[in-house]
């Protein structure tokens, strides 16, 4: 598992478990840029994205940012405890539409560089800390040693749920480092942590001294971070950060490991290929800032990681709502969780 590390303040970033319910899925007529996107199993997941963005109550005018049809790389995997993504054969459309157990999480990684002398002159809004500027790249992105890295975290969830993220380091022969939370936190919104349609979590916060991760350790093997990412409908047991990674203690670390078993699933992503290399736009800013929440019209996730819930033993009861699909008695609320590698390159 991979550890991202602020330059200055020792930020971990473990992609936590993500633990999501979607419910309600309502249709709606999408942007004409939708409707050009040449994948059909990430257009039908945009529409989610943006039929739960109409439904959402918040700040949010009407939106500034120019639409663009993204053309998508079809990424699918499967995915279990400590397990990487790999590339599987997609699902059909109309599965996609009708499961009701799967549940979408959006993610945005951008990387920093350092602004020109015209974007230096032009919307300071654009800037963080007033010289850089942030674009995206895709999850599987193999990163520089010395490149600063964030992330922008979003869900279709209508009634609303919470967001865990956990760091640790990885290293060369597969293995990783102790766990740090670095969500919630204190410095992230006040600590706010509830992630709904339309809002964005940025991590780190744009206000934090270090508002980017670095990637930097002491051991010679390392080779990256690896984040978990949960998304569950109600509080974990969990700590909120300060401010700084927050070390797992003997017993949390043994439940994040049952989490590991129980909350994991087969996971499908998709990135959107047009998009790569765009510059943030000032509504996503804003949103991240807390100031709106995002509209149909402004720009979805970069990747968009789609998590079927990990069917039950066969000797467990099914479920009544869904015969096809047993319950988890280990997780009837439907929480969720992946990992996400974020390598260096060699």
């Amino acid at each position: 598992m991979i550890s991202l590390k602020v330059r200055v303040t020792p930020w971990r970033l473990t992609l936590t478990v993500l633990m999501l319910s979607l419910v309600g899925l309502t249709a709606l007529t999408a942007p004409k840029w939708q409707d050009e996107e040449e994948d059909g199993e990430r257009r039908l997941w945009n529409k989610q994205f943006l039929a739960a963005r109409a439904k959402a109550k918040g700040t949010g005018g009407p939106s500034t940012a120019k639409a663009q049809p993204p053309a998508a790389i079809t990424q699918t995997t499967v995915q279990s405890q400590a397990a990487q993504p790999r590339d599987q054969p997609g699902v059909p459309g109309a599965e996609a539409a009708e499961a009701l157990d799967d549940q979408l999480i959006g993610i945005t990684f951008w990387r920093l560089r350092e602004a020109t002398a015209r974007e230096l002159n032009g919307d300071k809004r654009l800037l963080l800390q007033q010289k850089y500027i942030a674009g995206r790249v895709a999850a599987e992105t193999a990163f520089n040693r010395d490149d600063l890295v964030r992330l922008s975290v979003e869900a279709p969830r209508a009634n609303g749920a919470y967001l865990y993220v956990i760091d640790r380091e990885l290293y060369a022969d597969g293995s990783i480092g102790s766990p740090y939370l670095i969500l919630p936190s204190r410095t992230v919104r006040n600590g706010d942590h509830e992630i709904v349609a339309g809002k964005v979590l940025d991590l780190p916060a744009s206000s934090d001294d270090i508002p980017y991760f670095s990637f930097s350790s002491d051991r010679a093997d390392y080779v990256g971070e690896q984040l978990t990412i949960i998304i569950s409908p109600r509080p974990l047991n969990l700590p909120s950060s300060s401010g700084l990674p927050l070390p797992l203690d003997r017993e949390q670390v043994a439940q994040l490991r049952k989490w590991e078993q129980d909350w994991s699933g087969v996971i499908e992503r998709r990135e959107t290929k047009s998009q790569l290399g765009a510059k943030r736009t000032v509504v996503e800013r804003d949103a991240g800032e807390g100031e709106r929440l995002l509209t149909q019209r402004d720009p979805l996730p970069q990747t968009i990681f789609r998590v079927k819930i990990r069917p039950a033993n066969p000797a467990n009861p099914a479920n009544p709502a869904n015969p096809a699909n047993p319950a988890n008695p280990a997780n009837p609320g439907g929480c969720l969780l992946i990992t996400v590698p974020l390598r260096i390159a060699k």
